[in-house]
């Protein structure tokens, strides 16, 4: 091989290289932008409680594992502090079921959240908090999923240990890859007893802002300390 043809391989596997190291950011940001537009009726204040229904209802009784309206006022202070936003989160919140709007199923059949079928769920619930009027895809999602036992619950988040260390080839570059995680994006997800809790952040998150993000969340839970978690960083591999 000559010395000017070797060089330019070496172009294009540094090429190739970088492009697909920015695959996990490029998968996670493409996500976000469907999730936006898969967006169902907004719950802004407690005042807006009476219109849940019943299954969101179940979600806010007397065993709830955390306090959501004080959950978003704690967002609420770290974006408009860290990120600089003018305006608070809006937060969204719908069930999953069989006869939700279509939109809304596609992040439970092709989209970011495929790993979990609604269906074998007793409560399945999706609160949305996203910053509108800015073109930044600010978006975390809390997915509540709550099974008829623990040994169902179980057997889901043995899915997503299974899951958590999948690693996407890098094509003509031979035994090099992209740890994949979860989703693609960045997620932290927390077992407690029938109920998983998962927390998805958009790519527009630093690591430090993420593990924040973290604290901000379990600050929030009545958590034992037995927990098993499950913590992702798009591009990066789970711990």
């Amino acid at each position: 091989m000559k010395l000017g043809e070797f060089k330019m391989k070496i172009i294009n596997r540094n090429i190739i290289f970088i492009f697909l190291s920015t695959l996990p950011m490029l998968i996670s940001c493409n996500r976000d932008n469907s999730i936006e537009n898969n967006v169902k009726t907004p719950i802004d204040t407690i005042k807006e409680k009476h219109r849940f229904n019943d299954a969101i209802e179940k979600s806010n009784n007397k065993e709830k594992l955390y306090d959501l309206m004080q959950l978003k006022k704690d967002l609420d202070s770290f974006v408009l502090s860290v990120k600089k936003t003018n305006l608070p989160f809006t937060l969204y919140t719908d069930t999953i079921r069989e006869n939700s709007d279509t939109k809304v199923l596609w992040a439970f059949k092709k989209g970011i959240f495929e790993l979990v079928d609604p269906d074998s769920t007793v409560l399945l619930v999706r609160h949305h908090f996203l910053i509108p009027k800015t073109s930044r895809i600010l978006r975390l999602n809390i997915l509540e999923i709550k099974y008829s036992n623990i040994h169902k619950c179980n057997l889901f988040f043995n899915k997503l240990v299974d899951r958590k260390d999948y690693k996407v080839d890098l094509l003509e570059l031979e035994g090099a890859y992209l740890d994949y995680g979860l989703t693609g994006t960045t997620d932290y997800v927390i077992k407690i007893n029938e109920t998983i809790l998962w927390f998805n952040i958009s790519c527009q998150y630093s690591k430090k802002e993420f593990n924040r993000l973290i604290e901000i969340f379990r600050s929030n839970l009545q958590l034992t300390g037995d927990e098993e978690v499950i913590k992702c960083f798009y591009g990066k591999a789970c711990e």
